[in-house]
């Protein structure tokens, strides 16, 4: 059986690159022997080719854009063949993103503007295909996705692509020790908390303004790289913030050619920072700064496909995907265990999962091949001469632990479009220290919460004297225009309250 299974679509590919696909063919050669040396045996299965689909039990994908079909066709390769690693192969044009409903999405109610989140969650679950977030709350597969660029038809850059990432090494610890941090100034201090929490010791990030996004080789040396900036749809560049919203360039595609070490594994929290666009559409025509690290030699590359969110102080949201992924990744696991471990430690660290945290899950993708071990695995305390067993053993944990996590935690359910009390209305309102005239309408989310869950956090409750938390409720304050080009900066407040109508936590939130 196949420990690695790479998935793509051969008609789409034929399409993109016509005889340029023999390349891209020997490419894949080449990372299929590499990864025989390592003691996987990798496969491809074409999803559109109907003998691999019949073999294992599924139907061919005979649209490459169809997101129903090409969910269920992963679905039946992993009941059949239960591998350690699934690597998507090419961009959305040839295999698609899912898109998730964005709870946070209301038009006219609500300044989040991203109606879908293009998300390769549901891929890396166990759920059937469905548009709902809280559908997909048990991640239990290691599953990323090696891209090729949107709309290109360059077979060369994509076989190079390929054979850089088969080329892989693992280094010791000590060599992701070391980020290179980089934040708007006006999150300094969460920053600051984030890489002490992910890398186990004080660091000081680069603060923009003033610094950037003219980098010097030895700044961006470090084979860690995290960022906390903002971005913007289509736009190859992060942004700062100064105190006094100055939002200069902070860093940009355009500037890494030859100064990427590498091996080097990044995560951004930036809105956008993971979204696999046309560079022709972009007014600058210039690769995304995801892809762009891939180009130079990096290894991996977590980030987000739309708006992303965090505190102003303080670590949540976006924080600690990137966090708990670097902490797994300096441990030892691959890049997919690495987002596999930071999106089951998410769900699980919360009571209940708010709008922000749903969007948050299913926004957050992993660019590179899963397998890839940067950091040197401690050895595995087995009694067995399989090199693999101990692999296998994570991964019948981890399947288990997506299951409990899918029945058994409670979820924000839909909006509830009654109007809130005036009293609770005014509460509200005192709490997020806004004006009715300056206040949007605010959102209720009733909390949901399967039975068994239901019956348990009752219990507790009563042991603690407390009441259970029942809804979440969101203001977003209204924001300046962004200018052209630059991010849309949106600030909320979340409130969660609790049974006996009291709002027993707060969370006062912005657009990264």
């Amino acid at each position: 059986m196949p420990t690695k299974i790479i998935v793509s679509h051969r008609a789409a590919l034929q399409a993109k690159y016509a005889a340029g696909l023999t390349r891209i063919d020997t490419a894949l050669q080449t990372l299929i022997q590499a990864d025989a040396r390592r003691h996987l045996s990798t496969q491809i299965i074409y999803l559109d080719d109907p003998t691999s689909m019949t073999a294992v039990g599924g139907r061919p994908v005979s649209i490459p854009a169809t997101e129903r079909q090409t969910k269920a066709a992963i679905d039946a390769i992993y009941a059949h063949h239960a591998p350690d690693y699934l690597l998507i192969l090419g961009a959305p044009d040839v295999l698609p993103h899912q898109q998730l409903h964005n709870p946070l999405y209301r038009p006219r109610r609500s300044p989040d503007p991203d109606q879908f989140v293009p998300s390769d969650l549901p891929y890396a679950c166990n759920t059937s295909y469905a548009q709902d977030i809280t559908q997909f709350v048990g991640p239990s597969r290691v599953v990323g996705r090696l891209p090729d660029v949107t709309g290109s038809h360059d077979a060369r850059a994509f076989a190079a692509l390929i054979k850089r990432q088969s080329r892989w090494t693992s280094q010791p610890a000590k060599a992701y020790d070391q980020p290179f941090g980089l934040t708007a100034q006006i999150w300094q201090a969460s920053t600051q908390l984030s890489l002490s929490n992910a890398f186990g010791s004080p660091a000081r990030p680069h603060q923009s303004p003033p610094a950037g996004p003219n980098w010097t080789p030895p700044q961006l040396r470090p084979k860690s790289h995290f960022i906390n900036c903002h971005g913007a749809p289509s736009d190859p560049r992060f942004y700062g913030e100064s105190p006094s919203h100055a939002m200069p360039v902070a860093h940009d595609a355009s500037l890494l050619a030859g100064h990427i070490t590498r091996g080097t594994v990044t995560a951004a929290e930036c809105c956008y920072g993971a979204e696999l666009f046309d560079p022709t559409t972009s007014a600058l025509g210039t690769l995304p700064l995801c892809q762009t690290y891939l180009q130079e030699g990096a290894y991996g590359y977590l980030g987000s496909s739309t708006i992303a969110y965090g505190p102003r102080q303080g670590n949540a949201l976006a924080d600690l995907i990137c966090i708990s992924f670097f902490q797994a990744l300096r441990a030892g696991a691959s890049l997919g265990r690495s987002t596999l471990e930071a999106r089951t430690q998410f769900v699980a660290g919360s009571a209940a999962l708010s709008p922000f945290e749903l969007k948050t899950l299913a926004q957050f993708n992993l660019l590179g091949d899963p397998s890839i071990h940067p950091v040197k695995r401690p050895a595995d305390a087995t009694l067995t001469e399989d090199p693999n067993f101990a692999t296998k053993s994570r991964r019948y944990l981890a399947h288990q632990q997506g299951l409990t996590l899918q029945k058994t935690q409670a979820v924000a359910g839909a909006l509830d479009d009654t109007t809130p009390s005036p009293r609770l209305l005014k509460k509200v309102r005192a709490i997020f220290h806004a004006k009715p005239p300056r206040l949007l309408r605010v959102l209720t989310y009733p909390i949901r919460e399967p039975g068994s869950t239901l019956a348990k956090a009752r219990g507790v409750a009563h042991a603690l004297r407390t009441a259970p938390p029942r809804a979440f409720h969101i203001a977003f304050e209204p924001s300046p225009h962004p200018e052209a080009g630059r991010p849309l900066q949106l600030s909320a407040v979340l409130a969660i309250e609790d049974a006996a109508g009291e709002i027993v936590a707060v969370q006062h939130l912005c657009s990264r």
